[in-house]
């Protein structure tokens, strides 16, 4: 039951920028929102690909910073070594790549009048879609950083206890060397 649990946080966790995303994108479709046409797109679409710049260089800035705190931080290396999947490393590089996409989908937006209505409203649709995954999968990322970086190592020892061993088995095994030293 607790590994089907962990297998559901674990699949949510992975995927919920993306269906935030795409129901984002769905209710744009569907409630026919589109401000293609409206005055200030084109400041819109400037201010997001800076926006996405300037996350995409605060990610590789903190990149050495988090690795070096690595051997310094019991509690980054904890998690270095229980992250058996990579997810940390997988958050970040998803992260740069919808960060690198939707400043893309951005720029073809600006040149949007040379394709058709109907590749208009789908390059426009999917510009929403990275635009929202992107800002929802740095979330992510960012919060696993600021846990990586204000989590205390006395919190880590405390977690790394309850996790390994159970209160019971540290008294008998207490007991157990106690009983040792006497003989």
């Amino acid at each position: 039951m607790m590994k089907k649990m962990q297998d559901l946080e674990y699949c949510f966790e992975r995927i919920y920028p993306y269906v935030f995303a795409l129901i984002v994108a769905l209710l744009c479709k569907w409630l026919k929102i589109n401000i293609m046409n409206d005055s200030g797109y084109g400041e819109l679409l400037n201010g997001l690909i800076t926006l996405d710049s300037i996350i995409i260089g605060f990610l590789g800035a903190v990149m050495p910073v988090i690795l070096s705190m690595k051997n310094e931080s019991k509690f980054v290396k904890y998690v270095f070594e229980r992250d058996k999947e990579n997810l940390f490393c997988k958050y970040l590089k998803a992260t740069l790549l919808l960060g690198i996409c939707n400043v893309a989908a951005s720029l073809v937006q600006f040149v949007r009048s040379s394709l058709s209505m109907k590749m208009q409203l789908f390059m426009y649709y999917i510009w929403v879609f990275l635009s929202v995954s992107f800002l929802v999968a740095t979330y992510r990322s960012m919060s696993r950083m600021i846990t990586l970086i204000f989590m205390k190592d006395i919190e880590v020892e405390t977690e790394i206890n309850k996790r390994n061993i159970s209160e019971k088995r540290i008294n008998e095994l207490k007991q157990k060397f106690k009983s040792k030293d006497v003989d």
